[in-house]
């Protein structure tokens, strides 16, 4: 018997999309939906690295701490997103978000080549987009969806221009539905 899974990566209402089939690690085939208005993924994800770690502390709305394989703290800021301070309107339930899907589980950064732990081992801070390995999801997408974070512009070549149209579009989604923090006034 053949295990499927269905994986969406960043499809927005109302976008082409295309299919591509994989098998996870377990050899459960995958198909995963594309937004085929933003660009290719695959052949943009060439240019970044994944990287392998476990989130051992929830800072803020945007920030975690991951431990490296070889024990170094280093401390997260998702990218492309702003999720309010705990103080003022969903900045609390951002946090929470955080904290019930990513706390003590095994997650994959995706960051520039440049920046890679044998590279440059005296790094305490990176901003990277966040995948949780069970499941495959973006929380930085799923924030933005949600409502919980708004998008912010990143570095030139900070992340895949696929990500950024689609965690664009995310946003604007979020906005015309007055979710989250688009329900409050600014």
């Amino acid at each position: 018997m053949t295990k499927l899974s269905l994986v969406i990566f960043s499809l927005s209402v109302g976008c082409c999309t295309s299919f591509a089939q994989n098998k996870d690690a377990q050899g459960a085939h995958v198909v995963v939906l594309i937004d085929t208005s933003c660009g290719n993924p695959i052949l943009e994800s060439q240019f970044f690295q994944r990287l392998q770690v476990t989130v051992t502390k929830v800072l803020s709305g945007n920030e975690i701490e991951v431990t490296l394989r070889d024990g170094q703290p280093v401390i997260v800021r998702l990218q492309a997103i702003e999720a309010p301070p705990p103080d003022k309107p969903f900045g609390s339930e951002s946090k929470q978000y955080l904290i019930k899907k990513a706390l003590h589980q095994e997650i994959d950064l995706t960051v520039r080549q440049h920046w890679m732990p044998d590279s440059m081992p005296s790094v305490s801070h990176v901003s990277a987009i966040v995948h949780l390995r069970k499941g495959f999801e973006d929380l930085n997408y799923s924030m933005l969806c949600l409502g919980l974070a708004k998008y912010i512009d990143t570095e030139p070549y900070g992340m895949s221009s696929y990500d950024q149209c689609t965690y664009i579009k995310a946003s604007k989604m979020a906005r015309s539905q007055a979710l989250g923090v688009w329900s409050v006034a600014p």
